[in-house]
């Protein structure tokens, strides 16, 4: 969720990309959901197409947010 102007995001060569709040929350609402344990901490991530959202605390946190790219 990072404003293009905010630079290149750690890792990248590209501007960042703002992500909207509402592509969000329909991931989190019609994703395919996934679940594990990392560290003792039950993450989900959710899937929509290209995007995904990692979220803690039964969905009521937003860890990061993926984008599935193709190499």
């Amino acid at each position: 969720m990072q404003p293009s102007w905010l630079g290149f995001p750690a890792g990248t060569v590209g501007a960042g990309r703002y992500i909207s709040p509402n592509i969000v929350e329909h991931t989190i609402q019609t994703g395919t959901k996934t679940s594990s344990m990392d560290n003792g901490v039950k993450r989900t991530v959710y899937w929509s197409g290209d995007a995904g959202v990692v979220t803690e605390r039964n969905s009521k946190i937003v860890v990061t947010i993926l984008r599935r790219s193709e190499k």
